[in-house]
């Protein structure tokens, strides 16, 4: 995919928080504090990804993701249920309006650290949708 096409969410983002904010409109959060994620490795054979959407901020359910991109190493992940939730012109859809922790077990060389690519999308509750997301989060080696 090319460069110009990989920045388009990132150029519609910014103009429409630049719209949103010269209307005299909510103020939104940037993404990386809207949709906060963070990995703990629990034990050799386990990872929990918490999604903690910021207050007023939902993020989807059928648009998270996890996955082990280090070779070796391989993850299951079980989405738990989230609650149904309508935005405006947004048909009803599960999503996690709270903290939410998802595990996932280890496959593979449990002990070494490995890295996760997360993948999720979410709203603002004032009618603000944000593009597709992927991060990297590295868990640390089990201890």
């Amino acid at each position: 995919m090319s460069r110009a096409w990989r920045l388009l969410p990132l150029g519609a983002l910014t103009v429409a928080l630049f719209w949103a904010a010269s209307a005299g409109a909510t103020t939104f959060l940037p993404p990386s504090i809207a949709f906060q994620v963070a990995a703990s490795r629990v034990s050799p054979s386990e990872v929990v990804v918490y999604f903690r959407p910021a207050p007023g901020y939902v993020i989807y359910k059928r648009r998270v993701s996890v996955r082990s991109v280090t070779p070796g190493i391989e993850i299951r992940v079980s989405l738990p249920r989230g609650v149904w939730h309508s935005l405006p012109a947004v048909a009803p859809q599960e999503v996690y309006l709270t903290s939410t922790p998802v595990t996932a077990t280890v496959l593979g060389a449990r002990s070494r650290p490995f890295t996760l690519e997360v993948r999720l999308q979410g709203c603002a509750l004032a009618g603000l949708c944000y593009p597709p997301e992927t991060r990297l989060l590295v868990v640390p080696a089990a201890s």
